[in-house]
């Protein structure tokens, strides 16, 4: 991670300067670039969301070495961080108060914006580190406080136990580490999604604001509603499209949107569009005449190989496979 020593004697002067540029252009701790400025620090990215095309959420896996202390500025955005390496023993300091915990394998850790935080790592450490920008919070939060969404306030959380954001972080770790399943165009969809679903369950459970009574219903998104979506879908299927998009022509927040989407689908928005691009696809094939790389462009794919990926995740042969037994049947039929 991008930190900042703390040395002693002729860095002392060093050490002031590059905390103050620190802290007048704040830190994004989920990008993957921020662990090259401080080399001293032996830490080494494994995967990232750089360049998935991601707005509302970045992220990445990394392994850090031990090291005395080190100061982390304040932070432009939220951050936590699931922690992969089974009891390591780490020190984290707030507002002066040093705090020491062994943390095990799936504990989360938590630093508001704009807090500033020194830590100890007495082992060798992997973990996901991820930033979720103030916007989707606050589109997430109108549903779910009593408040303005930018009056939030977050707990800072040191190797706390939740299941929920444990399993969703883990996901997000799934998508970066296996970027070959992702999709040039709907990417920006998957990545504010799973972003959305994080938010909610930071401000619900990780939050010292007012929260509304839980207004969640087991009522699905109304067919009309799911019918715009589907046709915005079919009709821009080749390019970004934006959660919040969406919940405007339903006219819902970002989270009434997914939960009710999910109620009426048992998907994801971004699932069911891959489940519409892949149709698009199929029926493409069977047609006959188009090149394959051409039909997974138009059809929001990055390429061809991320096309035969997907392809072969839905039925089980590789699009040119399924091309040639169309072709062999077709030529049965005539």
């Amino acid at each position: 991670m991008k930190l900042l020593l703390r040395p002693t004697g002729e860095h002392e002067i060093q050490r002031q300067a590059r905390r103050s540029l620190h802290m007048q252009t704040y830190m994004d701790y989920g990008s993957a670039k921020f662990h090259l400025l401080y080399p001293q620090i032996r830490s080494q990215v494994h995967h990232s969301s750089r360049g998935l095309g991601w707005n509302s959420i970045t992220a990445s896996s990394q392994r850090t070495e031990p090291f005395e202390e080190a100061s982390f500025p304040p932070a432009r955005k939220l951050f936590l961080v699931l922690h992969l390496t089974d009891q390591t023993r780490i020190e984290r300091r707030l507002e002066s108060r040093w705090t020491q915990k062994q943390l095990p394998s799936g504990a989360v850790s938590l630093v508001p914006a704009g807090c500033a935080v020194d830590v100890r790592l007495h082992h060798t450490h992997e973990f996901v580190v991820a930033s979720l920008s103030s916007s989707i919070l606050e589109e997430v939060a109108v549903d779910l406080i009593k408040h303005d969404p930018s009056r939030l306030e977050f707990i800072p959380e040191f190797g706390a136990i939740d299941p929920v954001l444990q399993r969703q972080v883990q996901y997000l770790h799934r998508l970066i580490a296996n970027r070959s399943e992702g999709l040039k165009q709907s990417n920006t969809l998957h990545g504010e999604t799973i972003a959305a679903l994080i938010a909610a369950q930071l401000i619900q459970a990780h939050s010292a604001t007012d929260k509304l009574p839980d207004r969640s219903s087991r009522e699905g998104l109304p067919r009309r509603n799911l019918n715009r979506v589907e046709e915005y879908m079919q009709a821009h299927m080749g390019r970004k499209i934006q959660l919040r998009d969406l919940a405007r022509l339903c006219n819902l927040s970002v989270s009434q949107l997914i939960r009710q989407f999910r109620v009426a689908t048992g998907v994801t928005p971004h699932q069911y569009l891959m489940r519409i691009r892949i149709e698009r696809v199929r029926t493409l094939l069977a047609r006959g005449g188009i090149p394959i790389s051409e039909i997974a462009l138009d059809c929001g794919f990055c390429g061809q190989e991320h096309l035969t990926t997907a392809f072969r995740r839905f039925f089980g042969v590789t699009p040119r496979a399924f091309a040639r037994t169309e072709l062999s049947i077709n030529r049965d039929r005539d």
